[in-house]
């Protein structure tokens, strides 16, 4: 929160952002780290959303 602007519209813009480069550099290592292959970016997408996702579900909870 700190990093990010007051107001929902400065939220909204910088979600957007940080979603973005998120989607990006996920196609980046899909298709950069197994070369022979070209792995979609939702695989390394959910890779690294659920680990995050579970940790705010659990921290929610208390």
């Amino acid at each position: 929160k700190r990093l990010m602007p007051p107001g929902f519209v400065g939220q909204a813009l910088m979600a957007a952002m940080i979603g973005a480069n998120l989607v990006m550099l996920a196609d980046l290592a899909g298709r950069t780290l197994f070369l022979p292959l070209d792995l979609p970016a939702g695989i390394f997408v959910a890779v690294l959303g659920t680990p995050f996702f579970l940790y705010l579900l659990i921290n929610q909870r208390h």
